[in-house]
């Protein structure tokens, strides 16, 4: 009899203990306007730069891919990845852990470019295989 007493005692203390330890949820924001003013032609795409950071990017009106960064606490503001260089699709960003971030969109001529944040700047467009016709 002492022994199941024991194994309840210990259960109700697991249940106790965890619904006395959970973490607090966060609490939504509401929308904020990233960019008053700037008008996007695309979908966003949004990747994680960990656990406080993202990097949304969209295509402007003047078919530029731009990207925004939350560092945190706010918004860093959208910066042109690469002035000049026509999108004619959608972003596609993914997070490579927790300082790096991709993102690709289809050019002009129907290939496909990609640009990488390092964890402090963007590298740069670069053609993933010149000549390769990408239809989607």
């Amino acid at each position: 009899m002492m022994k199941r007493k024991f194994i309840i005692l210990i259960g109700t203390t697991s249940v106790i203990l965890s619904l006395v330890s959970q973490p607090a949820f966060a609490v939504w924001t509401g929308f904020v306007n990233l960019q008053p003013g700037a008008i996007v032609t695309s979908d966003p795409s949004c990747a994680s730069l960990g656990t406080t950071q993202v990097i949304c990017a969209a295509k402007g009106t003047d078919s530029n891919l731009y990207a925004n960064r939350f560092n945190g606490s706010s918004w860093t503001g959208f910066v042109n990845l690469q002035p000049g260089a026509i999108v004619t699709s959608d972003p596609s960003c993914a997070s490579l852990g927790t300082t790096q971030v991709i993102c690709a969109a289809k050019g002009t001529d129907s290939n496909l470019y990609a640009n990488r944040f390092n964890g402090s700047s963007w590298t740069g467009f670069v053609n993933l295989q010149p000549g390769a016709i990408v239809t989607s």
